[in-house]
């Protein structure tokens, strides 16, 4: 805008034969180039003000996740050591000496989990190096039926389908573990009063016409689906495309961190499958898709 003024002052001075009038052009000119400058500084300090508060409040959100991931991982290792702590008074409690050893076999392996935890985390970042064994997928559904002895009130029956025991799957085993008790704790937790958990399995053939699921597309072939299906409220349907998203939850505060399903998320792309979630008025179903192929998980 100056330089177009200062183009036409140029242009027109020639002409301009009072002294006074060329006066006043000039200061009219210096006073529109002034106004120009300052509206160039304010708008640099306003730019710059701008990118402060901006950093500000990525500071602020980075120290909010932080607090919302201790008390998440804090959130998760409490549900585990649920796990431990019951097998451990369900021990002093029974006289058979068989039942006592595999409620102290149980604890075990619920501690074990909870070292497992911080594996699931990286998974979700999508850095942990997987222990990839071919396992029985009915080993993983006896020993989910175990854990969830202790998860579930009274309230909520489970009900378990197993697989056919021909199936095995290239998996880690306490990652895929670890994922599958953070389900049944999130379907647990959208249960009010009595209600009912279904954990079964199907096979499932994704073709390249596939439909995404959450932001990414399943690869064509065979994979094993688990799933965990709740008959809580659902989750609204505005809400499904960020359901994943970290620090994301629709629980209470203090309830969740929000990060559960991104790590199990995390882990099943990883393992190089994926999750899908579908939800009504009545239900919720969260399955974990895993290949039933030999290909390498990366």
């Amino acid at each position: 805008m100056s330089i177009a003024g200062i183009v036409i002052f140029v242009q027109i001075v020639p002409e301009i034969q009072s002294s006074f009038a060329l006066f006043f052009s000039g200061l009219s000119c210096l006073t529109l180039v002034g106004y120009f400058a300052e509206t160039l500084q304010n708008y640099r300090i306003q730019r710059l003000e701008t990118e402060a508060a901006a950093q500000r409040s990525i500071q602020a959100q980075k120290m909010e996740a932080t607090g919302q991931l201790v008390g998440g991982v804090a959130h998760d290792f409490n549900n585990i050591l649920t796990a431990v702590l019951g097998n451990l008074e369900l021990y002093s409690e029974v006289p058979d000496t068989l039942q006592k050893d595999q409620f102290v076999k149980d604890a075990k392996t619920s501690a074990e989990l909870a070292a497992k935890t911080i594996k699931l985390l990286m998974a979700y970042s999508r850095q942990a190096q997987l222990d990839v064994q071919r396992v029985p997928l009915t080993d993983i559904f006896e020993q989910l039926q175990n854990f969830s002895r202790q998860l579930l009130p009274s309230s909520i029956q489970i009900d378990f389908r197993p697989p056919e025991p021909s199936i095995t799957i290239l998996v880690d085993q306490h990652q895929l573990l670890t994922a599958l008790i953070n389900l049944i704790v999130n379907a647990r937790d959208a249960i009010s009063g009595n209600g009912q958990v279904i954990v079964g399995s199907r096979v499932f053939i994704a073709g390249p016409e596939e439909p995404k699921l959450i932001g990414y597309a399943l690869k064509p072939g065979t994979y094993i689906e688990i799933f965990v299906t709740d008959d809580g409220p659902g989750i609204a349907p505005e809400l499904l495309a960020k359901i994943t998203t970290p620090f994301f939850t629709t629980k209470p505060l203090g309830k969740g961190s929000g990060l559960g399903l991104s790590m199990v998320e995390g882990f099943a792309r990883q393992s190089g499958g994926g999750l899908k979630i579908k939800s009504s008025g009545r239900t919720t179903s969260v399955a974990i898709l895993l290949p039933l192929t030999d290909q390498e998980c990366t």
